[in-house]
């Protein structure tokens, strides 16, 4: 197993030391360079692990018996919001009876640069969401489909509010201070985002009843600190990620994500009721990217969450079980097969080679 050389660098030093860790388990390469191979030139035996934009992809197209790497390379029918939900769209067109249909929320997709245009959207493309809006029962999340790490996320009720949220992205680039001033919207300058510089945008009806969970009594080992249940305090549980490829190998270790902060329900929250631009959006956001201290309590293992406490349950007593553990994975199994079978039939937008 060591007749080839490996390209690996990461942002963060620790997820190094994990590939290389787990390279040196099956025997490891000859050769483990942080620095790009030649693009001009044949590179032998070539594993590229490394983040997608590292990657050199001319050589994953040139060299393919040769060169493997840790990324499809078009790969957007999955990644991108919106080009996911054309995906799904799509598929679920022709195969009306996929798992698809009950797995993924109902969706609106939007292309804007500047809010003003927000008012010809509401006679086309969001005519249905408009008329949800009009019952204020309901919240919304807003995502832009091409931002990363939980960028321009925004929840919100009413059209009004809608409006302000891209109003608040104005790209206005002769006055500095509107700058700042969307750095400060929803209390988190991480999240700010100019719509002039997105354009697609998603947006789901936000379920307002998650999976109420405290990590903190997820039993890592034996001598782990178990809290009383007095003082537990239940975080929305977030993404549930599994690794998996076009042959969907599956890994025992699923990643449940906590949100930074104590769940508490929007109607709750005076803020979000007067001004939704405005409200904390950290006891509603998975993304670990967006908290200040990422700790172990943030981030569990799936399987390390068994006999805790369900609280967001309509009675007492409940706890997640194994078999409740393993309908999920068998659920998450499911999805992203057809997912993928999904992303096979978008050519264009997703490409294995």
């Amino acid at each position: 197993m060591r007749n080839f050389a490996a390209y690996v660098t990461w942002p963060s030093d620790n997820i190094v030391k994990l590939v290389e860790s787990a390279l040196h388990d099956i025997g490891g390469p000859q050769v483990i360079s942080k620095t790009a191979p030649e693009e001009s030139s044949d590179p032998g035996p070539l594993l590229q692990w490394t983040t997608y934009d590292s990657l050199v992809h001319s050589l994953t197209l040139e060299y393919p018996p040769k060169v493997l790497t840790s990324s499809y390379n078009i790969r957007k029918a999955l990644i991108r919001k919106h080009f996911l939900h054309q995906t799904i769209t799509s598929y679920l067109t022709k195969t009306p009876e996929s798992v698809l249909r009950k797995a993924v929320p109902e969706t609106w997709t939007i292309d804007i640069s500047f809010a003003d245009e927000l008012d010809d959207a509401w006679a086309d493309e969001l005519w249905d969401l408009a008329i949800k809006l009009e019952n204020g029962d309901k919240w919304f999340i807003l995502k832009p489909g091409m931002a990363d790490r939980g960028q321009g996320i925004r929840i919100f009720n009413t059209r009004e509010s809608l409006q302000n949220i891209f109003e608040s992205f104005e790209d206005d680039d002769s006055d500095e201070e509107s700058i700042e001033s969307d750095a400060d919207t929803q209390g988190n300058s991480k999240t700010a985002v100019m719509t002039s510089q997105l354009r697609h945008f998603v947006i789901q009806e936000y379920l307002e009843n998650p999976l109420l969970i405290d990590p903190a009594q997820a039993r890592v080992d034996s001598s782990s600190f178990v809290p009383s249940k007095d003082v537990l305090r239940g975080r929305k549980v977030g993404g549930i990620e599994r690794l998996c490829a076009l042959k969907l190998f599956m890994s025992p270790n699923i990643l449940a994500l906590f949100a930074g902060n104590a769940y508490m329900p929007l109607s709750s929250q005076s803020i979000a009721r007067d001004n939704p631009v405005d409200m904390d959006l950290s006891p509603h956001l998975t993304n670990t990217a967006l908290q200040d201290n990422v700790h172990d309590s943030s981030i569990r293992l799936l399987k390390e969450l068994v006999d805790c406490d369900i609280l967001s349950a309509p009675g007492p007593g409940a706890t997640l079980c194994l078999e409740d553990i393993q309908d999920l994975e068998n659920q998450v199994s499911k999805i992203l097969a057809e997912t993928f079978k999904a992303a096979l039939a978008s050519a264009v937008h997703f490409q294995v080679g």
